[in-house]
């Protein structure tokens, strides 16, 4: 199983995103939703989380600093100029 910690203002568009991938990948996924600061210290304190989706680079960059990710830099996901942009999983 995938657990992915995302951002609160990823809730209107991952769900549709997971369904996707569960049907393609045969895999089951779990998102758990809140702020970026409170899921970056779940991952600090052990949070079993394999996926990062942050509303703010600053969260991933702490985490991958204390060793707690598979590179040494978080990968973005979108850019700020694109934010405003996004109203469905078929914008990204």
């Amino acid at each position: 199983m995938l657990k992915i910690a995302a951002a609160a203002d990823l809730q209107p568009v991952l769900p549709a995103l997971i369904d996707e991938f569960q049907q393609q990948s045969h895999q089951k996924v779990e998102a758990s939703y809140a702020s970026s600061a409170t899921l970056a210290t779940q991952i600090l304190n052990g949070g079993p989380f394999g996926l990062f989706l942050s509303a703010d680079l600053s969260f991933p960059q702490k985490v991958a600093a204390a060793g707690l990710a598979e590179g040494p830099t978080p990968i973005p996901y979108r850019s700020e100029e694109h934010t405003s942009e996004l109203q469905s999983h078929h914008d990204l």
